[in-house]
């Protein structure tokens, strides 16, 4: 068939080009190619299907029946792989897959303490208070906000956690653990 079609291919090459199937329940035998060039596919898939025929017809002799082609092989007007929208379906697919992925690995490594009830949950000790963090704060005295607005939240805040603390040290010698975070 490489000779007779004059094929730019070795055995090897034709033999991966090439697929031979046979549909169920019936006689046929289905050859294509797979090349870069449509042109090329069609004219080896019809090649090979004539190199078939002439060797099957001079053996011939001993088995009854002819072997013919149903339908001749023409160029694709499209390629058939790859597939753009595919191919971008499946990459989306993917990596919305492994975004997912690593953020459960990454969910799942996380050990930080996000909020009170944790610490409670990890040391069995009690809030003493929360003050939470306040913005726009860039010169060192206004950073000071229970002094300069001592009527503030933040300053009530400093406050009860002030108390909170006087009062737990006060209560014996035993509680020596103060857990302070931010």
């Amino acid at each position: 068939a490489i000779a007779d079609g004059a094929l730019p291919f070795d055995a090897d090459d034709l033999a991966r080009a090439l697929t031979v199937t046979n549909p169920d329940a019936t006689q046929l035998l289905e050859v294509s190619a797979r090349t870069g060039d449509p042109e090329l596919s069609a004219h080896v898939a019809n090649t090979v299907a004539e190199a078939f025929i002439s060797s099957n017809q001079a053996e011939l002799t001993a088995r009854p029946g002819q072997v013919s082609i149903v339908e001749s092989a023409i160029p694709a007007n499209a390629p058939s792989w790859p597939i753009p929208l595919l191919n971008a379906i499946l990459g989306c697919i993917l990596g919305l897959l492994l975004v997912t992925a690593i953020v459960l690995v990454l969910e799942y490594l996380d050990d930080t303490i996000k909020n009170s009830e944790q610490i409670q949950e990890l040391t069995s000790l009690q809030t003493l208070g929360r003050i939470e963090a306040f913005e726009g704060a860039k010169r060192g005295r206004d950073q000071l906000q229970a002094a300069t607005r001592p009527r503030s939240t933040v300053a009530e805040a400093y406050r009860v956690a002030r108390t909170n603390l006087t009062y737990t040290l006060d209560l014996g010698t035993d509680r020596k653990l103060i857990v302070i975070t931010s």
